[in-house]
């Protein structure tokens, strides 16, 4: 049965049955005669018999993550098999855990950096000049558009203060006034001086 499915997946949607209360957990479950035990609605059509089970819920933090069961053990199982099979369910269950939190990590990694991709897209393609810079002025990242604007190229910028393409006095405004006291999004119609000392007419975006 394995060897037909198992490559493609299986998944078991009715709970109803031995495995599905022991996933529903907390509980351990233990049948010798499933054939005739309330708790379940029969095997699948064409699955292996099962002349007796033991199914362990693994347990994490209240929550069941897997589950260990066994079948047709002769002469049937145990209530001192649940204790027995308890160190096993909880390596098993800080195993599921750790790759959960693997995936997750990745997950998590993958998606920060697709956005990054699409943000150096956004930014690298963008028509306007976009500079980010630290409270010291110091050019942390550039466009082309940036670059091309003051008649450098986008590397050379970085590392170079932004005071050296913004008019003298638009900086002693704005550092005295603190860049706090700009509102967010709001536009300046000011001048961006070139390398060649030459000025010329920009609207200004700042956010912070």
């Amino acid at each position: 049965m394995f060897a037909e499915h198992g490559p493609r997946g299986m998944e078991f949607h009715n709970l109803d049955t031995l495995f599905g209360r022991v996933v529903t957990g907390p509980e351990a479950i233990i049948s010798n005669d499933p054939k005739h035990d309330p708790r379940t609605a029969g095997r699948p059509e064409g699955h292996p018999p099962l002349d007796s089970f033991l199914g362990v819920p693994i347990m994490k933090g209240g929550e069941v993550l897997g589950m260990v069961a066994l079948a047709n053990r002769p002469g049937g199982f145990e209530e001192w098999m649940v204790s027995y099979l308890e160190p096993l369910a909880a390596t098993v269950g800080s195993l599921i855990e750790a790759v959960m939190a693997e995936r997750q990590r990745y997950a998590a990694q993958s998606r920060e950096e697709r956005t990054a991709a699409l943000y150096r897209v956004v930014v690298e393609q963008a028509a306007e000049g976009i500079v980010a810079f630290r409270d010291d002025g110091t050019i942390a990242a550039a466009n082309g558009a940036a670059g091309r604007l003051v008649g450098l190229s986008e590397d050379e910028l970085i590392g170079r203060s932004v005071t050296e393409f913004m008019p003298t006095g638009l900086v002693e405004d704005l550092w005295a006034a603190g860049v706090e006291a700009i509102a967010t999004g709001s536009t300046l119609q000011a001048s961006a001086r070139r390398l060649d000392g030459r000025e010329v007419p920009v609207e200004m975006s700042l956010i912070r």
